[in-house]
């Protein structure tokens, strides 16, 4: 704890010294030199002793011979860096090595040697445009040659002056009282204060016609201070009316290990029903029969939520979580009509009607706690090796009297140049909640869990045969899925795909996936709930081949091909997947 630099520290063989290189070598002032030399410390007693080495010169990167009985080091003596050797018994200083280029890190204090117990020694040198490692012995170091300590000449280190007597600057770099002794310093205390960090792109676009004025528009906003202590997110986004404003504003708190954060925000979720029918109207006392009357119901959902939130990292790896979250929901319900003639081809008016009765708005409150581990190495598209879990619980309480449990386990093992991931998922509702008609029943055939299971497909197993699987089927509050991945790198970096890319960065996967579906749920179809048995659910399996990209860093896509197993059809499905992998 002084006024100079101490690095490169390196033991003993016996663990009583360390050699070490510092700035205290001017003796007469007592300020840090521009030179830097080696010093040996006695840990008995602390005592401090400066090697007898090349004076005005960068002595560096000392090493212990493997008995302990010399030090080799690094010195730029003659101009260039190379190797010494120096005996304590005899006081003698060998040089090793003469390089025209010189051995030395990419920076001028980076070590750049290395010596093994048997006095192997391994060193940096800058040969042919590269840094390249070699290793000698040194009893194989032919030439070795003693020298004077006083034996100094930088010469080669120093540019020559272009002024025939000594010039400013060289009087300058050759005064060893430059540095002084910092005067009283100040404290003051640290004050964060929130900076702008990242702004997305934003746009703003406004559009026009017989359904009204809409607008559209989108920007994302983080903040933070110097230390990355408090970060902020602000996000706004417009798609539609006014009325489809959404936004969000969130606050991390990462000073201590315990982190924490809430947030705020507004989110409109639409939804479009279209409907067409053959009716008799009548605009301007003018009767038509047979119109076609198109119909359109917007159906909006809005949740203003307030949330806090909490974590702690046992490790690494490791977290626990917990949050609370406060959620309002209300709803909006819109109905435009267009009316044509029987033929479709003249259009005769429309209706408007805005703010029907969508339903009464409702409080839920959430309380969630879970565990979470990451060990994974992500790949191009998807992880290649570890593994990641995450256990949940959470209480719903309010209009939604529900608790929900769930596990997530993922596995990679990464068997150069492939990697094998494994997943297993657990997802269940539990109590009366589980029933509400508000909350959409849990759905097995989501591209992303079981791909394959599209509404086309069901089209065609369908006509094949008329007891087959439908989506109805697939409903429940409990979930069970399951995949297996074969995932290949395909194009990117040398050292990881088979095709060499810069651009674009590709992973081929044969998956298997299967899942089932089971519990009570609310039927929208025909307003009861139902019960599907454990015993009675159809275990949904798929197989195929798929390809994902990478696309610049911001979004990768997934084209499958898949072949769900469970239908009757029997041929392929192609889809489109827009998530990492698991």
């Amino acid at each position: 704890d002084d006024y100079f630099a101490q690095i490169h520290g390196k033991w003993s063989p016996d663990g009583s010294k360390i050699l070490f290189v510092s700035d205290r070598v001017n003796k007469e002032s007592g300020r840090p030199s521009k030179y830097m030399s080696v010093f040996e410390m006695n840990l008995s007693d602390k005592t401090i002793t400066q090697l007898p080495l090349f004076p005005d010169s960068h002595n560096l990167n000392p090493a212990y011979s493997g008995d302990g009985s010399s030090v080799y080091f690094l010195s730029d003596r003659e101009g260039f860096r190379d190797l010494y050797q120096y005996q304590f018994a005899s006081g003698k200083l060998l040089q090793l090595t003469h390089f025209v280029t010189g051995i030395s890190g990419i920076t001028h204090y980076a070590p750049a040697m290395s010596v093994s117990k048997s006095d192997e020694i391994l060193y940096n040198l800058y040969n042919n445009s590269n840094y390249i490692i070699y290793r000698v012995n040194r009893n194989e170091i032919p030439d070795v040659k003693e020298v004077a300590a006083s034996d100094v000449d930088q010469t080669a280190a120093k540019l020559p002056s272009m002024d025939l007597g000594e010039s400013f600057v060289d009087k300058l770099l050759d005064n060893e009282n430059m540095v002084t002794k910092a005067g009283k310093m100040t404290q003051e205390p640290y004050k964060p204060k929130f900076k702008l960090d990242y702004i997305s792109n934003g746009g703003l676009g406004v559009s026009t016609g017989r359904y009204g004025t809409g607008m559209a528009g989108g920007v994302n906003m983080l903040f933070g201070d110097i230390l990355n202590h408090s970060q902020m997110y602000v996000g706004a986004v417009l798609n539609g009316e006014i009325t489809d404003f959404g936004g969000q504003v969130a606050y991390l708190n990462s000073k201590s290990r315990l982190g924490w954060g809430g947030s705020l925000s507004h989110i409109p979720y639409r939804y479009l029903n279209y409907g067409l029918s053959y009716e008799t109207i009548m605009l301007d006392d003018d009767t038509f029969i047979n119109s076609i009357v198109e119909t359109y119901y917007i159906y909006r959902m809005f949740q203003d939520q307030g949330s806090f939130f909490t974590y702690y990292p046992f490790s690494k790896v490791n977290r626990l979580e917990a949050s609370t979250t406060s959620s309002y929901y209300s709803f909006r319900l819109d109905k435009y009509i267009n009316y044509y003639d029987e033929t479709g081809y003249y259009y005769l008016g429309y209706e408007q009607q805005k703010n029907l009765d969508a339903g009464d708005s409702f409080f839920v409150q959430d309380i969630n706690l879970a565990y979470v581990g990451d060990d994974s190495s992500f790949g191009m598209t998807a992880p290649m090796n570890g593994y990641r879990y995450r256990f949940e619980a959470q209480q719903s309480f309010g209009e939604l009297n529900m608790t929900t449990l769930s596990a997530d386990l993922r596995k990679y093992f990464y068997l150069k140049p492939i990697s094998i991931a494994a997943r297993g998922l657990s997802y269940s509702r539990l109590g009366e909640g589980s029933t509400n008609q508000i909350l959409p029943p849990l759905y097995l055939g989501y591209e992303t869990i079981v791909r394959g299971y599209t509404y086309n497909a069901f089209q065609k197993s369908i006509q094949v045969d008329q007891n087959s699987l439908t989506p109805d089927d697939l409903y429940g509050s409990k979930i069970l899925t399951s995949s297996l991945e074969l995932r290949f790198p395909f194009t990117g970096p040398e050292r990881l795909a088979a095709i060499k890319s810069g651009m674009f960065f590709t992973d081929l996967n044969l998956f298997f996936d299967a899942g089932m579906v089971w519990g009570k749920y609310f039927d929208y179809n025909d307003q009861t709930v139902k019960d599907r048995k454990f015993d009675n659910s159809t275990v949904l399996t798929s197989t195929g081949l798929s390809l994902r990209l990478n696309l610049f860093g911001q979004l990768i896509i997934e084209p499958y091909y898949a072949f769900p197993l469970k239908l009757k059809s029997g041929s392929g499905v192609f889809g489109v997947n827009f998530v990492p992998g698991w």
